[in-house]
């Protein structure tokens, strides 16, 4: 029997499938997985239909299950894609357990700035260099939120920088030298996500750093 929904949100130049097994690997037994894709050359260009055809998607399953609780795990664009849509359907946060983002740039992304420094709308740079904090922190302070960034020497992950990752209310683990694209598979994010989802957890009170210290390759600290 089905006891909870798992939604599985790829980012930016990617598919389903790397998120799927993801999800898969760390699910809690009796969880469904459902894995959203998105149109692979809009993730290069334009947000918006990305944010719809996501929230049509899980509205459906939504529809499906009515009853069963929901996790989110979503990594880089995915997350961006997913805050919007939990902001588009607040009906949905008292049944969401969690919340997990993977090198999400909820304060933006230096790269979108770049690529589109006048916000003229240059692909998805544009969505993708917004500063989404506010919006984050409406959600992880209702929903409890796992946020995992990683350092690879320069306070960046190879793409997204780590104090674009922060968020006040969220559990926040930031991971050294794991690349960008490596935090839809890497062992340590599997042992992060895993453990955040051992027990219980609630939104950090007060903007503060998180309770879940920072994850090394030596391990964690105390909880």
């Amino acid at each position: 029997m089905v006891e909870r929904i798992l939604f599985a949100q790829h980012g930016m130049g990617d598919t389903h499938h790397a998120m799927a097994r993801l999800a898969a690997v760390v699910a809690p037994p009796r969880t469904k997985v459902v894995p959203l894709s998105m149109n692979f050359l809009l993730t290069f260009w334009d947000m918006e239909p990305l944010i719809g055809q996501v929230e049509q998607g899980a509205a459906a399953i939504v529809r499906q299950f009515p009853t069963l609780p929901l996790r989110i795990l979503a990594t880089s664009l995915g997350g961006v894609v997913w805050l919007e849509v939990l902001a588009r359907q607040p009906q949905w946060w008292e049944r969401v357990e969690s919340l997990v983002l993977l090198g999400v740039p909820v304060g933006g992304a230096d790269l979108a700035r770049i690529l589109d420094p006048l916000g003229w709308g240059l692909g998805i740079a544009k969505g993708l260099g917004q500063n989404r904090r506010p919006l984050a922190e409406q959600v992880s302070a209702r929903i409890p939120t796992l946020v995992v960034a990683s350092d690879l020497g320069q306070g960046e992950d190879g793409l997204i920088p780590v104090e674009s990752t922060k968020m006040a209310y969220a559990h926040w683990v930031c991971l050294a030298g794991v690349h960008h694209e490596a935090l839809r598979w890497h062992p340590q994010v599997v042992e992060v996500i895993r453990e955040f989802w051992s027990q219980p957890r609630q939104p950090v009170p007060a903007p503060a750093p998180s309770r879940l210290q920072g994850l090394t390759n030596e391990g964690y600290g105390e909880l």
